[in-house]
């Protein structure tokens, strides 16, 4: 039995800390909409480390073979939706939550962020709903991150249709 890597021991708290950096990128958006100035830092801060999160947990190692799946190679669809679309999610919500945090602090590339980050996580969607409709075990394993990467979508789209142009 090889080691797992560092990475896999760091899973157990990426969920409590996707939490922590919600509540904390709510509580800094709202100080910096009262015009507090640490709020700037918490949103800053928050965000920074949830991309963070996302990149990282697209390097988690895929799940060991399930008990009961036979011992033979898995094919295609099943590396696509147990390997490849769930690292090509993660990086994706990192790329948008990088480009939220540009939008909401006026940086410059904040649209090429967001569009990078879209069109990453909408073909990852797309390969990874062919891939839960033929595979069982790949629902179990995009099910969580698309419910994460779908929002993302949705709220990069908004921030990107309503950016000024000049940004």
């Amino acid at each position: 039995m090889t080691p797992s890597p560092f990475i896999s021991k760091l899973k157990p708290f990426f969920s409590i800390a996707e939490i922590v950096c919600v509540v904390g990128f709510v509580l800094g958006f709202l100080l910096k909409k009262q015009d507090y100035p640490i709020g700037g830092e918490i949103v800053m801060l928050s965000l920074s480390a949830l991309a963070g999160i996302y990149f990282l947990s697209a390097y988690l190692p895929p799940d060991a073979r399930p008990e009961g799946e036979p011992d033979q190679r898995l094919g295609f669809m099943s590396l696509l939706g147990r390997t490849i679309a769930p690292k090509v999610l993660g990086i994706g919500s990192a790329v948008v939550v990088i480009g939220i945090l540009f939008t909401l602090n006026h940086f410059e590339g904040s649209k090429q962020m967001l569009t990078i980050g879209i069109a990453t996580i909408g073909g990852a969607s797309l390969v990874g709903s062919v891939s839960i409709a033929t595979n069982e075990n790949a629902r179990r394993v995009l099910g969580s991150l698309l419910l994460r990467a779908f929002p993302l979508l949705l709220i990069g789209v908004y921030l990107l249709w309503n950016l000024p142009s000049d940004n």
